[in-house]
């Protein structure tokens, strides 16, 4: 009996209920109507039309579920003013609106209260300002965000990372400045930040994407962009995951490369030529000395040298193919500028000590052809990954700077990394640095 009763009561409130809720997502509408300027195209939304989500009424724009408002779709139908959020934080179901293409302007509406909200697209409007940098702490469930085309300006907010349940982010077309947050949501598949003011290190979280989604920013740098991160940008990127390592080698190289040339003119009158096979001999070895005691000692021929520096005896010359390689040992061609050459070419070349250093050793190679090359042995990116250290090279292969030295071409080895570099003469770096008016790059 008591069961019975209990049912009763209950099918009551909610026969009570139900058409008051009804009837307020009717009026939540009409109140935001009522905040919107040229809503002629809302003709439909009127209290004489019944409730928005029964079988005998139609509201334009309208998406139910479960008999409850879940969408509004009012893209493309020329409304403009004010948004009035707090008349539509009381549609508990909503999940989506989209208000593309209307004329919408000033800064973005509150959408942050609405935390139930699965998808906001307000492209192609004039929306402006700065967003708040804390909008989306509360976004967990958010999906689709569209703010393309819009006039936002400022930092793009780094409470984005809150939103982990993220698959769609546009920003495009907008004033964004300053750098990108790193965005490690695994659900993230359209992204799109091109056409801003944006700049510094692409996220290593968003390398997957294409170029073309950050086309348009010219301070932006790294993967999958071919501008190299150098400088401040590079040390802003170096704490996003893998991209460090590539990061620093790139200013390990620049430096070191540049550097030969202050090493070379700090030792240039105290060798002479010698094999590559030297690289492990102690600097400061007078030449009579060296002479003497190779006369006592079978020839080594510079072949056997290289292979020596290399790591491995007698082997096959390697080829060039486009700039890639097959091997571990094989030259790799990253800038045909001078030319092409390959190992084999590089073992007759006889080979004069510029110096050594901590990050490894430096030589100045002659070629048959009278090409004169630095060859910069380095002992110091053992952690680098093959593909990564590739990668970076044929970077560093498409310079085009008159102030930055070209790579030509580089050997890989777990253990040991060969650059390869033209000679620059008539002059130390160094010097130059350091104000010496007698020494002059030419």
């Amino acid at each position: 009996m008591a069961m019975a009763v209990a049912i009763a009561l209950f099918s009551f409130l909610v026969l009570l209920v139900a058409p008051v809720a009804v009837a307020d997502e009717a009026e939540v509408l009409l109140l935001l109507k009522a905040s919107l300027t040229n809503a002629n195209a809302l003709s439909s939304w009127s209290p004489g039309n019944g409730v928005p989500c029964s079988h005998t009424s139609s509201w334009d724009g309208v998406t139910c579920d479960a008999g409850a408002v879940a969408s509004l779709r009012l893209a493309g139908l020329g409304l403009s003013g004010s948004i009035d959020v707090n008349a539509l934080a009381r549609l508990p179901g909503l999940r989506s609106i989209s208000l593309d293409d209307n004329s919408f302007s000033g800064p973005i509406p509150p959408f942050s209260r609405l935390h139930a909200l699965k998808s906001i697209y307000i492209s192609g409007n004039s929306f402006s300002g700065q967003i708040p940098d804390d909008f989306f702490v509360a976004a967990s469930h958010l999906k689709k965000l569209w703010l393309s085309n819009n006039a936002f300006e400022g930092s793009i907010p780094s409470s984005l990372s809150k939103a982990v349940s993220l698959m769609e982010l546009h920003l495009e077309g907008n004033h964004f400045t300053g750098g990108i947050p790193n965005l490690p949501m695994p659900t993230l598949a359209s992204f799109n930040v091109s056409k801003n003011q944006l700049s510094g290190p692409i996220p290593s979280s968003l390398r997957k994407f294409n170029a073309s989604a950050f086309a348009g920013n010219v301070g932006l740098c790294g993967p999958p962009l071919e501008n190299i991160c150098v400088g401040a940008a590079a040390a802003a990127g170096a704490s996003s995951g893998s991209s460090a390592a590539a990061v620093g080698l790139v200013l390990v190289i620049i430096l070191a490369l540049g550097g030969v040339m202050a090493v070379a003119a700090k030792r240039r009158n105290n060798s002479g030529f010698r094999t590559l096979s030297l690289e492990h001999a102690t600097p400061g070895i007078h030449m009579a000395e060296r002479r003497e005691r190779e006369a006592q000692q079978p020839e080594v021929t510079t072949s056997a040298a290289v292979a020596e520096s290399t790591g491995k005896g007698k082997r096959s010359s390697s080829s060039v193919k486009g700039g890639r390689g097959s091997g571990e040992n094989e030259l790799v061609m990253v800038n045909e500028a001078k030319g092409t050459f390959v190992l084999s070419n590089l073992m007759k070349a006889a080979a004069e000590a510029m110096g050594n250093g901590g990050m490894g050793s430096a030589y100045k190679a002659v070629m048959a052809n009278g090409l004169t090359l630095v060859v910069k042995r380095m002992n110091e990116m053992n952690r680098v990954g093959k593909e990564t250290f590739e990668v970076e090279m044929r970077r560093l292969g498409r310079l085009s700077h008159p102030n930055v030295l070209p790579l030509l071409a580089y050997l890989y080895r777990k253990d040991k990394k060969l650059l390869i570099s033209e000679y620059i003469p008539k002059g130390s770096l160094l010097y130059i640095l350091h104000g010496k008016s007698d020494c002059y790059l030419k």
